[in-house]
Parts: structure tokens; sequence; C-alpha cells
């Protein structure tokens, strides 16, 4: 199956294997809920939004379907060799954390949450250790007024990983926080910039990014 970000509906309707009808019904229901929705485009033909697919067939097709979507856009990644994200691909990080709000935020709003994370980070553990951060802002597919935050992190010295990721529980205590530790087998970093890097919606930060040879500016 080729991957696409939507699929119209006579694709939609053999991948979820229903008729065609069920999914125009789905459609409606959609737009009902929620009239901006990102999860179905109108037109002719209208298209659906690849995640809608989770209620149709079993979540280990599910995963094969995220599994391939994250290969491809790694493989695409890659092939720039030149970029900022490839840059960032090549260096050592510990945490891939994902925080998604208990309230709903706006892309200014999780830009001040990243940057006083940082630096609460950089005030503890600053002074003794190399610190880098690397952070994305989206919104959600089903809405465009609520925002959530992907982000990878390092801390050179090994002693104070674990306090680290305490830290980052206790900071998001009341969100949905997931942290764990970052896969170099795993395309974290290309997950993070695959609808990307635009304006404020990301951010590199560090006490050493120059000696790291980054310099984006």
């Amino acid at each position: 199956m080729e991957f696409k970000k939507y699929y119209v509906t006579k694709e939609f309707a053999k991948l979820a294997n229903k008729n065609e009808r069920t999914i125009k019904r789905l459609k409606k229901d959609l737009i009902k809920n929620n009239p901006n929705t990102k999860l179905v485009i109108e037109g002719r033909p209208d298209k659906y939004h690849y995640s809608l697919l989770k209620n149709y067939v079993s979540s280990k097709i599910f995963k094969i379907i995220l599994d391939n979507k994250s290969y491809l856009n790694t493989i695409k990644c890659l092939k720039k060799t030149d970029s900022l994200e490839h840059k960032l691909f090549k260096m050592p990080w510990k945490w891939w954390c994902t925080v998604s709000y208990s309230n709903e935020l706006s892309k200014n709003a999780c830009r001040d949450v990243m940057d006083k994370t940082y630096h609460f980070l950089e005030n503890k553990y600053g002074a003794e250790s190399s610190i880098r951060m690397f952070y994305t802002t989206e919104s959600f597919s089903n809405r465009d007024e609520a925002h959530h935050n992907h982000f990878v992190l390092d801390v050179e010295d090994a002693n104070y990983h674990y306090s680290v990721k305490k830290d980052l529980e206790n900071l998001f205590d009341g969100n949905r926080i997931h942290v764990e530790k970052y896969d170099d087998y795993k395309p974290c970093i290309f997950y993070c910039t695959k609808e990307g890097m635009n304006g404020t919606d990301w951010d590199i930060l560090g006490n050493n990014l120059i000696e790291d040879g980054i310099n984006y500016e």
C-alpha cells in the first residue's frame, strides 16, 4: 500500500474495507462535530486523513501503517545530506519526549513553555554538563486551536540522565507527558520535522551549539 497523508473516498473505503456510502456518512459526522476539522477535506473527490483508518483496521495493521510512514519519512530526510535535520540526526540524544497539554495552548504559548523548560534545565545542569534541546510545535489534526510539542533532549553527563527525566515528569505534571530513551533506529528527529520547519514552530537551544557545529541562523 502506498502511504498518503490523505486518501480519496474510493481509496479510503477500500483500505477500511467499507463501502463508499459508509465513508461519506463518516464525513458528514466529522464535519457536523467540527466544521473546521482537518480529518476530511471536502472536494471532488473528498479526502480523508490516514489517522481515521485506526477506526477500521486492527491495532497491529495500523501500527504497520505508522511504521511505514516513519520509514518513508526517514529515507526522504536522509537524502537531504545538507539539511539541519540530517545534522541533528547524526548527533547524540538521550530523551525523546511528547507533551500534550491539559489546556489548549497556542503556538506562542507552546514556544514559551519549551523555552522555560530548557532554561530550567540549563540553570540546574548547565554549569556541569553540555545540554541541548530541539523541539517542534504541532496542531492536532482535529483541533486547530490546540497544540502539542515533540522534543529531543541531550545532557552529556550521564550522572544527570535520570534526574533530568524526573524533572521533565514533574514539570509537566497534570499534562500528558511521554518520555523515552532516544533510539537511533527510530526516526525521532524526522518525526519532529514532518510538518516542516517554519516560523516559530521550532527551535534548537543549547549551551554549546557553536561547539556542536550548529549555526542555523
